[in-house]
């Protein structure tokens, strides 16, 4: 299952989103509207637990990304 930190963001924040998807290899894709999604974290706690998991771990990543990227641009001053 793989969430980005902009599709939660967006489901939290009451914002539409679009996205392109490209699959190596054949997959089911779900549509899930906002509340629903809240419904979901409500009953089954232990998902949000996960969801929290996965953008913990992408924000790090993002973290790590962004501060290459300022390392980059400060050595080429």
């Amino acid at each position: 299952m793989g969430i980005s930190l902009a599709r939660y963001l967006s489901l939290q924040n009451k914002k539409k989103r679009t996205a392109a998807v490209i699959n190596q290899s054949y997959s089911d894709l779900y549509r899930l509207d906002r509340e629903l999604f809240e419904e979901v974290l409500r009953r089954y706690p232990n998902i949000a637990e996960h969801i929290k998991k996965l953008l913990m771990n992408e924000l790090g990543k993002t973290k790590v990304f962004l501060k290459k990227i300022i390392e980059h641009y400060k050595s080429t001053d």
